[in-house]
């Protein structure tokens, strides 16, 4: 992220209004902590797809396919599209809510941030899900990790 900048996200509340989280700390949380532990609501997800193998297409359509993918589940709502700075470069990046089981069983709203970075011949398709509460409280940590994300020149 550069200098002076936050990342903005916004997870739908019970109303027509849209609350927006920033965040410029350098902490993972506000009160230092790491996230929340025996939650599994939380689920953070990196996925390194090869394009070496010519069977993907670009970085754009892979983060458009999972857009619409998620947009497309009963009740999603695209809350913001935008990008940010990850990894020394510009990255595409969204935020989708959509209601879905939590692990008591219980109907709640899912916030759904996905992220995209190329680092060719590599696309790197990072996410990061929880119910709203949970989401909320700990997106701070998900910001620091790509905050703090440093690429390094493929092994062949």
């Amino acid at each position: 992220r550069a200098s002076g900048t936050s990342w903005t996200t916004c997870a739908r509340t019970s109303g027509s209004k849209c609350d927006a989280m920033n965040s410029t700390s350098t902490n993972p949380r506000s009160d230092g902590s790491a996230f929340e532990l025996g939650v599994p609501e939380i689920s953070v997800i990196v996925q390194v797809v090869d394009t070496g193998k010519g069977v993907v297409g670009s970085l754009k359509d892979q983060m458009l396919a999972l857009l619409n993918q998620l947009s497309q589940m009963p009740g999603a709502k695209i809350e913001s599209k935008s990008q940010i700075q990850a990894a020394g470069q510009t990255a595409p990046f969204f935020l989708v809510t959509y209601p879905a089981e939590d692990s008591k069983k219980q109907q709640v709203t899912f916030g759904h941030t996905q992220l995209g970075i190329d680092h060719s011949p590599y696309l790197l398709l990072i996410s990061y899900s929880a119910p709203r509460e949970i989401y909320q409280r700990n997106v701070a940590v998900f910001q620091h990790m790509v905050d703090s994300l440093k690429l390094m020149a493929p092994v062949r």
